[in-house]
């Protein structure tokens, strides 16, 4: 079939290359002169399952931008009323029975995406930061407490997870800071960290190299029906391309896209943000990865640099990254490794960005064919966008070929929301 892949994100060129390698004929839009320029450019790099797990507890919270890194979602300004109805609905879920198979679907498809990077990664002898591993630290018994849930979710599911006192955590890694207050920690072996634009941009060479095209600088304006089938691209200025199928993969972007076909898409942008130094002392920074489970910051060593990757903010798209939040980056860096990154002088190169994720209020990703024929989503993948870009890729090649799915697609169809 001859395919277009909206977004030249991770999520974006991971399908892009899958399809291409199953045979498809596929071609690229992106907006950006780039590829991974939006918020695929420096996330904190977590990859494989359990880690975007619920964590932090059995609520969500939000308020105002002074109320520290603990609160699930920061608000700068107060909301228009036409996010309340997202605010309310996303405030509502929590990790409770009721949606626990939305979790295990979240979780197969990470462990999905996971199996799909390694083969890449033998395959193609990807060259890019990456190491093995990661702790779940928790402060507190309530903390450990609030981890059990999740604990026994993931040994039901088959995945390696195991819990440390506060010794065992500071020898898998000795830079913790000594003073500060650590009751234990939950081990990943599974999960890692990876940088998300390297590997991007590798891959995207290899479907270039496999016949992918990719239209850099093209903002899509509209999709179109075509009375004879497909849907027809269409951008400023140009002519309009005709394909068989269209795959949405530019998160709150598609939107706009879709709002044509009477299709309401229920993703909100939210913001993260990150802080990218160098290494300082080797032997003072993170082995692989930490994520703080009070509030939701990761700390990640990408080769000769520490990232320090966290926050959620409602605000504008074009919003400079929020002082508050980079204040808390800092902190957490200063609470967990002080003496890792080099934070100042001319030899610093210190990079604080922020991005929008595109986040649904409830539920995993959609994944797969609207009930407009020829028109497919691969949004709302939220901060997990990374570690599940592979299994994405999977599971719409699998819709698209016909063949037997390697996980339960239902979950993340579309049509399962009305769209």
């Amino acid at each position: 079939m001859k395919v277009a892949i909206i977004g030249a994100g991770v999520v974006g060129i991971a399908a892009a290359h899958r399809l291409t390698e199953e045979g498809h004929a596929v071609t690229v839009f992106e907006r950006a002169s780039r590829a991974a320029e939006g918020a695929s450019f420096a996330p904190g790099g977590l990859t494989g399952a359990g880690w975007h797990q619920p964590w932090r507890g059995p609520t969500r919270g939000f308020g105002t931008a002074a109320s520290g890194a603990g609160t699930r979602l920061t608000l700068r300004g107060w909301p228009g009323l036409s996010r309340w109805g997202w605010l309310l609905q996303w405030r509502r879920q929590t990790p409770s029975a009721r949606n626990d198979d939305d979790l295990a679907a979240l979780h197969a498809l990470s462990v999905r995406s996971q199996e799909v990077m390694a083969e890449l990664q033998n395959r193609l002898q990807l060259d890019h930061d990456r190491s093995d591993g990661l702790l779940v630290l928790l402060r507190s018994r309530r903390e450990q407490d609030w981890a059990q849930p999740v604990v026994a979710r993931l040994r039901q599911w088959g995945t390696p997870c195991r819990e440390l006192d506060a010794a065992a955590a500071r020898q898998i890694e000795p830079a913790l800071r000594a003073d500060t207050p650590l009751a234990g920690a939950i081990e990943l072996p599974a999960a890692g960290v990876a940088n998300a634009r390297e590997w991007a941009l590798l891959v995207r060479q290899a479907a270039l190299e496999s016949g992918c095209r990719f239209e850099m600088g093209q903002a899509v304006s509209a999709l179109v029906q075509r009375p004879q089938g497909g849907i027809e691209v269409q951008r400023a200025g140009l002519p309009g391309e005709p394909f068989d199928v269209v795959v949405l993969c530019n998160g709150t972007g598609a939107r706009a896209l879709l709002h044509d076909h009477g299709l309401r898409l229920p993703v909100m942008g939210v913001q993260a943000c990150s802080v990218s130094a160098p290494l300082r002392e080797p032997l003072d920074a993170p082995v692989s990865g930490v994520l703080d489970a009070a509030t939701g910051i990761s700390i990640t060593r990408l080769g000769q640099r520490v990232r320090v990757s966290g926050g959620r903010l409602l605000s504008r798209a074009d919003a400079p990254p929020d002082a508050d939040t980079l204040r808390q980056l800092y902190d957490a860096l200063l609470d967990w490794f002080p003496g890792a990154a080099r934070m100042g002088g001319p030899r610093s190169s210190l990079q604080e960005w922020q991005a929008t994720q595109a986040v649904l209020p409830e539920g995993p990703p959609l994944i797969g064919p609207t009930r407009v024929p020829g028109l497919w989503l691969n949004v709302g993948h939220g901060e997990a966008g990374w570690s599940q870009a592979g299994g994405a890729a999977s599971l719409l090649a699998d819709e698209m070929s016909g063949q037997a799915p390697t996980l339960d697609a239902r979950p993340f169809l579309p049509t399962r929301r009305g769209l």
